[in-house]
């Protein structure tokens, strides 16, 4: 249960990280650039208004990639903790079971082999 915990405490962390980087570069970082130098400024503005727009598919990955890992951590907690028909195999088994299991579902699949104890 302990590896549980402390996946959802770097899972936390990670979010956190990446609200607190994106917030100091809203309120902090592009207005001390517009501040200190707006010929800088004008010049990211116009680099930025010459990006060509994302394709649909572009797009569509930006918000399945993240929501895809979301899906894949949360069946393997379930496989793990709730799964009936793996209760009564110890943690290591379980891990080579979800293994398997999990490869309806990866995109990339893995092909090495376990070995057999």
């Amino acid at each position: 249960m302990n590896y549980l915990y402390a996946y959802f405490t770097l899972l936390a962390l990670n979010a956190l990280s990446i609200i607190g980087l994106s917030t100091y570069m809203i309120y902090f970082l592009i207005p001390k650039i517009y501040k200190e130098n707006k010929q800088q400024y004008d010049m990211l503005k116009r680099y930025m208004f010459q990006l060509e727009p994302l394709s649909k598919s572009d797009t569509l990955s930006r918000y399945f990639i993240p929501f895809y890992g979301i899906f894949m951590s949360g069946y393997c907690i379930y496989l793990i903790h709730f799964d009936n028909s793996m209760k009564h195999f110890t943690l290591s088994s379980k891990f080579r079971l979800m293994d398997k299991e999990l490869n309806k579902f990866r995109i990339f699949k893995r092909n090495y082999k376990w070995k057999n104890y």
